[in-house]
């Protein structure tokens, strides 16, 4: 699902260490209690304290998925209206296509050219109990 890979992709960056030459992986966050925890000895977890007025610290921020949510609200609002839990691997797969696709000048063709290799999701598939 869309939403777990983008909001779990870690940013690789490579650090500074005498021993090896090795990247490490960074999560970035907010200062929110919920995130305390997540970095281990394979992960860096790095955070800016909005609660301060700091949103980017050096190379840290989370603009990134900031974008994402909003992305995903407006879709909502504007396009799925309402929204099924049911489908909801759907509705985050249409987005993760939109948003890795948001600066395609060929994005109508490919469009095109998904809907036409896509299966066709029948009325029972649809309605079918979860």
């Amino acid at each position: 699902m869309w939403l777990r890979w983008y909001c779990a992709r870690p940013q690789r960056r490579c650090m500074p260490d005498i021993s090896t030459k090795s990247c490490a992986i960074s999560r970035n966050t907010d200062e929110l209690k919920s995130y305390l925890g997540i970095g281990d000895a394979d992960t860096q977890h790095e955070t800016v304290n909005h609660s301060e007025e700091e949103w980017v610290v050096g190379d840290v921020h989370t603009n990134g998925i900031e974008g994402v949510w909003s992305l995903f609200k407006r879709s909502i609002v504007g396009a799925f209206h309402k929204m099924s839990v049911k489908h909801m691997d759907r509705y985050l797969e249409e987005l993760e296509w939109r948003f890795n696709n948001r600066n395609n000048p060929y994005i109508f063709m490919d469009t095109l050219k998904r809907i036409v290799k896509t299966d066709p999701l029948t009325y029972r598939r649809l309605t079918a109990p979860a």
